[in-house]
């Protein structure tokens, strides 16, 4: 039998065990692909574990809007008061664009 991440509730699973920051990815990505949304609300709760879960999903998300030709990494620095914003991909303007929204969403959830 497969797993089941899925509960009542939405995914489930022991942080860093079960519910991983590439599962959280997978599922954001899997998710932007399906639906295309025009905006997306990400929540967490006040675990430890939700600050880097919630950059996995929102890194996730934005791939989706790359159509896998390309890749996009959030994460928060570890070093300094900053979240970094890695891109690649064969498409320069599309990366330079989607980077920008993702700092701006980034920055406008910062104030």
């Amino acid at each position: 039998m497969g797993v089941n991440y899925f509960g009542t509730d939405g995914v489930r699973g022991v942080a860093g065990v079960d519910l991983t920051c590439e599962l959280a990815f997978r599922l954001a990505r899997a998710a932007g692909r399906a639906f295309r949304p025009q905006r997306v609300l990400l929540a967490q709760d006040t675990r430890l574990s939700g600050p880097a879960l919630a950059s996995a999903c929102a890194a996730g998300l934005a791939e989706a809007q790359l159509d896998g030709t390309g890749r996009l990494v959030v994460r928060p620095s570890g070093t300094q008061p900053l979240i970094r914003i890695m891109a690649e991909g064969p498409d320069v303007a599309a990366l330079h664009a989607l980077v920008s929204r993702v700092a701006g969403e980034i920055a406008q959830e910062g104030r």
